[in-house]
């Protein structure tokens, strides 16, 4: 990651998401997870509806080769933000709650 540059891991897939950034709702600070592996935040901030495969299949580069060098280890951020088991499970039945009351077409907008 630079300053021109977003790359991020997600399920053991790179993508660069660079040209995604200045068009993301969460704004400007997406930046910060440049370089680090986002899978768990990903998740923890989006709705069931926002997955990989629809937002972010078409930056992907290629998949993560465990046990090779990173290529720019040094400029990965000390510490992305971590997500609370405790959140994970709450976001999991609040959108469960959500569905048995508005029905899944709903909330898939």
């Amino acid at each position: 990651s630079s300053a021109t540059d977003c790359w991020i891991v997600c399920d053991g897939c790179v993508y660069d998401i660079s040209a995604f950034v200045p068009a993301h709702p969460g704004g400007a600070r997406l930046w910060i997870f440049g370089g680090g592996d986002i899978s768990v935040f990903f998740r923890a901030m989006h709705p069931p509806r926002v997955t990989v495969e629809s937002h972010l299949a078409k930056y992907y580069i290629g998949k993560v080769v465990t046990g090779q060098p990173v290529l720019g280890a040094s400029r990965m951020p000390a510490a992305i933000p971590k997500v609370s088991d405790q959140y994970l499970a709450l976001r999991e039945f609040v959108w469960a709650r959500l569905a048995e009351e508005l029905g899944t077409e709903r909330l898939a907008r």
